[in-house]
């Protein structure tokens, strides 16, 4: 016993100089439990030092729009960990890892006169009657009477009047520059488009009559197929009041629908351009229950289905067919729509009364 006695505590020394060499080494290799790590972490995200770089994008750096325009909910923002406000116009909204964040775009603002007044556009409707006509060359019943025409032209008391099948120095009508004659005789201004050309100077196509000052004028051939006729639109850009109007004045192949059906295609894709109020005119040889009919109907409105009165046929006799229109956009508003019998023509004209609509300007 004496002699266990005496060596015991010796025996403890060792067994706790053992142990404790095992408990260093242990800690040694996980030098951050991961509470521990976590918690590093959160005190590096509350440090006043610069935010971590966000991981690496696939793209390119993309500037934060200038519009206003809110970060999606839980999106981080440059120094502001786990904020959901929108960045700042001209803040990217993300950096690639370990470049410097960009300093913050100067966004100019538009300079305000608190000293100024205030002006608001109010709106404004201006009246303006257009009309259609496919005169026949001038060609009645009794031959050639082009008094008779403008006799009825003149009657229909239109700002705007949009011809078909004009002549132009052709032999037929007396090789008279006919809408040049038409226009002197109504006192009004003219633009032709000659969709066809004869040998010498002879021409045929649409012309358009304006009592308002023409602006600008454009002629586009229509698509067509051999041995069929050359069809086109013309466009005259009038000024009424303080108004611009593009009118649109063309003339429909005759013989071939889906021919009809690519022209309609075509018009409808010049007159969704833009720019100016539109109203569209002619002689489409189509009746309203046809693929050109709609296609037309699809960007313009039909003025006579909104407000026309009376009877609707305008080409033919008993029963007729309603082949010929004023088409309108949506800035052109239509209050009265009429057919007006010709006794010259094989066509009876089309006049509607519009009202265009505008915004006042500031002084």
């Amino acid at each position: 016993m004496n002699r266990w006695s005496s060596t015991l505590p010796w025996v403890l020394v060792a067994v706790l100089a053992v142990g404790s060499l095992v408990a260093l080494a242990v800690v040694s290799l996980d030098p951050a439990p991961r509470d521990a790590q976590t918690a590093l972490d959160a005190l590096d995200r509350r440090s006043p030092s610069p935010a971590p770089s966000p991981p690496l994008s696939a793209g390119p750096v993309v500037p934060a729009p200038s519009t206003g325009a809110s970060t999606p909910p839980g999106t981080r923002t440059p120094g502001a960990p786990g904020s959901t406000k929108p960045p700042r116009p001209g803040v990217p909204t993300e950096t690639r890892r370990g470049a410097p964040a960009p300093a913050p775009a100067q966004v100019p603002r538009p300079a305000v006169d608190l000293g100024g007044r205030l002006c608001l556009p109010r709106p404004r409707v201006t009246p303006l009657r257009v009309a259609t006509f496919n005169i026949h060359g001038g060609i009645g019943p009794r031959g050639r009477d082009l008094a008779g025409i403008a006799e009825e032209i003149r009657a229909l008391e239109a700002d705007v009047v949009m011809l078909q099948e004009v002549d132009r120095f052709r032999p037929r009508t007396g090789a008279i520059d006919m809408p040049a004659v038409l226009a002197q005789e109504l006192g009004m201004s003219h633009a032709f488009a000659p969709n066809v050309r004869f040998p010498g100077r002879a021409e045929y196509g649409v012309a358009t009559l304006s009592r308002l000052p023409i602006v600008e004028t454009e002629h586009v051939l229509l698509p067509h197929a051999p041995g069929t006729e050359q069809r086109g639109v013309l466009r005259t850009r009038v000024q009424a009041g303080p108004e611009l109007v593009d009118v649109y004045n063309t003339h429909f192949d005759h013989t071939s629908d889906p021919l009809r059906r690519q022209q309609a295609d075509h018009v409808r894709g010049l007159v969704q351009r833009g720019g100016a109020p539109v109203v569209l005119g002619g002689d489409f040889n189509a009746s309203p229950v046809t693929v050109p009919y709609a296609t037309l109907t699809s960007a313009l409105s039909d003025a006579w289905a909104r407000v026309g009165v009376g009877r609707g046929p305008t080409a033919g006799r008993s029963p007729g067919a309603r082949i010929d229109y004023v088409f309108v956009h949506e800035a052109a508003i239509p209050r009265a729509a009429r057919v007006v019998p010709s006794a010259v023509s094989d066509h009876d004209a089309v006049a509607v009364d519009l009202l265009v609509a505008g915004l006042t300007e500031c002084e």
